[in-house]
């Protein structure tokens, strides 16, 4: 009696376990560029250091190769624009003397944020700017 009492114990703590627990598996997503070879790889850089608001963001979303970049900020983060100038991103206005800098690959860009197609990978870097740096080759 005392072995099967004893075999008893064992099997509820050692092999029930094993049959009433599902097994888990933990997976980590390592998204190196867009699968489908149509869509490209936007990476959106958003700060506001200069007028101090706390906005600080990086996004990664894929499109589809030719999407207009205007477009494409439209459908990932709120923003206000007049005539493609863009004046708020994420609720955040451009305060007196300052103005939402448009960087893309690093480089401040000479067009409108509605005059880019996304053709290749790309980063969009928006900067709060002081009217005072504008054009200015290094982000501030």
């Amino acid at each position: 009696m005392r072995y099967l009492a004893a075999l008893s114990v064992l099997f509820a703590l050692f092999l029930l376990p094993a049959f009433t627990t599902a097994p888990t598996l933990q997976l980590r997503s390592l998204r190196l560029g867009p699968q489908n070879p149509a869509e490209i790889s936007l990476t959106l850089i958003i700060e506001d250091k200069k007028a101090k608001s706390g906005l600080s963001t990086v996004i990664h979303k894929s499109f589809k190769t030719g999407t207009n970049a205007l477009d494409a900020m439209k459908s990932t983060v709120v923003l206000k624009e007049n005539s493609g100038f863009v004046t708020s991103i994420c609720g955040v206005d451009a305060p007196a003397g300052h103005f939402w800098g448009l960087y893309v690959d690093g480089k401040f860009s000479k067009v409108g944020i509605g005059g880019i197609k996304l053709a290749a990978n790309t980063t969009i870097h928006w900067v709060m700017t002081p009217i005072k740096d504008y054009g200015d080759k290094d982000k501030k």
